[in-house]
């Protein structure tokens, strides 16, 4: 999958930045309505890239996320979509998510 307009190195400099002032502590400046946005935008195109035949995991262990870190975020993906875990069980039986 190429770039377009040279969105690759904005992306790795975005994630860069953005994991050292969580791992910083550094959030005070961060919009919360920027966060959400980013987060959405990375879930379309994470959905995007898997439905364009690419094996792509959610992260990797070097990423450094944690368990709980991940569960939260698997939370909020449920509440915001309106699904619970049973729908989503059901949901992963219909095929490949």
């Amino acid at each position: 999958m190429s770039s377009p307009d040279g969105l690759g190195p904005a992306v790795a400099d975005c994630a860069r930045r953005l994991d050292a002032a969580v791992s910083a502590g550094a959030l005070e400046g961060l919009p919360a309505e920027g966060v959400r946005r980013l987060f959405a935008a990375a879930v379309r195109a994470h959905v995007a890239t898997r439905e364009a035949g690419v094996e792509l995991p959610a992260f990797l262990p070097e990423d450094g996320v944690t368990a709980t870190e991940a569960a939260a975020a698997a939370q909020a993906l449920l509440d915001a979509a309106g699904l619970n875990p049973f729908e989503l069980t059901m949901w992963s039986r219909l095929g490949r998510l």
